[in-house]
């Protein structure tokens, strides 16, 4: 079936994004935990999350997207376009669904699951396009949930450790 190959080609692409998110967070310092695909449940609905990384400087959900093309949108809407040209070189346009948004779905259930379990504690959301060759074009008011580029690696690191929230050895062992 041609639309198999089309399923396994998105399943490859979503795996190599999380590989290079994994690698990338990798270079945290040792002492931040990195979890990878977390089932969190609130409230009787799931979140599947690509990665959750607790350190010093608090806890993170860390959201990969392995998009190719122009990512464009702005931090409020619902929906972003991706534009992007077909292997027989034309160029299409399809909507997906804010990963802004499905973030800030994630770190409520987060939260909320944190909470129910006594550690009262701020989780910061960031989604990171790991396609090497996506520019990603999205205007407003960055919401707390900044987007990295591929070549931002570096500067998505660097929110994780500028995080804001400090936490004690003792409350993010906890936490993990």
């Amino acid at each position: 079936h041609a639309n198999d190959h089309k399923d396994m080609q998105i399943l490859r692409s979503g795996i190599s994004g999380e590989r290079v998110t994994a690698e990338e967070l990798s270079l945290l310092p040792d002492d931040y935990t990195i979890f990878q695909d977390i089932e969190v449940e609130y409230d009787g609905k799931i979140s599947e999350i690509d990665n959750i990384v607790v350190g010093k400087s608090g806890v993170f959900i860390v959201e990969s997207k392995n998009h190719g093309g122009v990512i464009a949108g702005d931090y409020e809407d619902t929906y972003w376009t991706q534009d992007k040209i077909s292997r027989g070189g034309r160029l299409y346009s399809k909507e997906i669904y804010s990963p802004v948004k499905q973030v800030s779905t994630h770190i409520y259930r987060l939260a909320n699951l944190l909470r129910d379990n006594g550690v009262f504690t701020y989780v910061r959301g960031i989604v990171y396009f790991t396609n090497e060759n996506t520019s990603v074009r999205i205007s407003g008011n960055e919401n707390d949930i900044p987007v990295f580029s591929y070549y931002d690696a570096g500067m998505m690191r660097r929110a994780i450790l500028n995080g804001g929230a400090r936490l004690t050895v003792a409350e993010a062992d906890h936490i993990v």
